[in-house]
């Protein structure tokens, strides 16, 4: 997936950033964030609430991103509407080591040394696909109560 679109991004200009604790909220379409899929649908806003820690040059960042899917049981075939809050953390450094290689702690976000602004659609949208299921199942057919349990059972037994 491409970048999030500019003009729709969760964007903090760092200058107007005071020391201590600051919060946050985004409300954005899936569209903006450009997380679209032809398995689900994303159903009303993506609701962002975070706090911004400063403390000098030292940035963290720690929230809660809430939404909805719609999509069909990969058992049985249903319409369903799943609701998701995900938790997610950041610590931003700017200007990364020649002598560092690779990315191997996902919460640590480099940042260009010079850079005023800071973009989180990324780090969130990342987030956000990590949640959604690949198969997403229904209640009924996770208790057992789905009424295409047999069928589905039985298909199964064919195959």
């Amino acid at each position: 997936m491409a970048e999030p679109a500019a003009e729709n991004a969760m964007k903090i200009d760092l200058r107007e950033l005071n020391e201590g604790e600051t919060d946050f909220a985004f409300e954005q379409e899936a569209s903006d964030l450009e997380l679209v899929s032809d398995d689900y649908k994303f159903v009303g806003p993506i609701k962002t609430n975070l706090q911004i820690h400063k403390l000098g040059d030292s940035l963290s960042a720690s929230g809660t991103a809430s939404y909805k899917i719609s999509a069909d049981c990969a058992r049985c075939n249903e319409g369903l509407e799943l609701p998701y809050e995900v938790e997610f953390s950041f610590l931003f450094q700017k200007g990364k080591p020649r002598n560092v290689e690779g990315d191997e702690d996902e919460s640590l976000v480099w940042l260009d040394s010079d850079t005023d602004e800071l973009d989180l659609g990324r780090e969130v949208r990342d987030y956000i696909m990590l949640e959604i299921p690949i198969n997403p199942v229904c209640e009924a057919y996770e208790s057992g109560t789905c009424p295409n349990l047999a069928e589905v059972e039985e298909i199964e037994k064919r195959a």
